[in-house]
């Protein structure tokens, strides 16, 4: 049977107690449980999880690996999880971070973003010292209790700053991933590398594929080859959606009128804005920043 993660957490599960809503959620193990799932999930977003006790297997993408206390899982979007065993002490705490919501954390879209993922990709489990574990579950502790604690003012800000201090945290762990396993990258991911650079440090971002390519002395069609083969989008969505972050950005400052905004993006009009937004975030500007306060 495969399910995906989401399905999971909406229809919930005997093993785990949960809080959060659509932009993240955090679960835990109900200790004294055997844990076992046999069925094959689908993960849709970032999965974070720490093992504070016992231990467990699972399979991921056809590979085995065994978590022990202290231990670190990070699954990425679109793996496949399998075949879990839990001890009968297993305890831990885990994180689910909505695809929609990491494009909103600057520390997840930087330039070696890319290097980081493949290398969590190849060794998805991190040994913890006890003071990242200790960090860890205080930031833990602090999100589940505003979550579960009696509503009040600005709490989804709050959440929202909590959150965010919690992953730049946590930005070094990360690139403790990225320096697990140092290879000689080779000449397309060199390629799909200085792309990202190109393309995150630029402001406004040009949106042109040939302004890239030409900045990296290679042809439109062989760059848009490298960037679907190492991260299953074009040049053109990968362009886009990093412009759309912009806009969004841009969107939520209200001092900014629609057409300043147009105009420090480098949109030769209005109209033309208004059409790109209307296509890439579903609506008018308008509409958009009235929707998100």
């Amino acid at each position: 049977m495969e399910r995906t993660l989401n399905t999971l957490i909406a229809q919930g599960s005997p093993h785990l107690t949960m809080c959060g809503d659509e932009r993240f959620t955090l679960f835990e193990s109900l200790k004294g449980m055997r844990q076992t799932q046999e069925t094959k999930i689908i993960m849709e977003d970032v999965v974070i999880l720490l093992c504070l006790q016992g231990k467990a297997s699972l399979n991921i993408n056809g590979r085995s690996f065994d978590i022990h206390p202290c231990d670190l899982l990070i699954c990425l979007p679109n793996i496949q999880l399998e075949d879990s065993v839990g001890t009968m002490d297993l305890d831990f705490r885990g994180v689910r971070l909505s695809r929609e919501y990491t494009r909103q954390l600057p520390v997840l879209n930087g330039g070696n973003l890319w290097d980081i993922m493949m290398a969590i990709e190849k060794h998805p489990i991190l040994r913890l010292k006890e003071d990242e574990v200790s960090l860890f579950c205080k930031y833990y502790e602090i999100i589940k209790n505003r979550l579960t604690g009696e509503e009040r003012p600005h709490l989804r800000e709050l959440t929202n700053a909590l959150m965010c201090a919690f992953v730049l945290d946590f930005a070094g762990v990360l690139e403790q991933f990225q320096h697990m396993n140092i290879e000689t990258p080779s000449a397309g991911n060199l390629v799909f590398r200085n792309f990202l650079k190109l393309l995150t440090t630029a402001y406004p971002k040009p949106r042109s594929v040939s302004y890239y390519s030409n900045r990296l002395c290679i042809t439109p069609k062989y760059l848009s080859t490298v960037c679907k083969e190492y991260s299953g989008h074009t040049t053109s969505e990968l362009i886009n959606q990093c412009v759309a972050k912009d806009i969004q950005l841009l969107l939520k400052k209200r001092e900014m009128s629609i057409k300043d905004i147009c105009n420090e993006l480098d949109f030769p009009s209005l109209s033309f804005f208004g059409r790109y937004v209307k296509r890439h975030l579903g609506m008018s500007p308008r509409q958009w920043r009235d929707m998100n306060p």
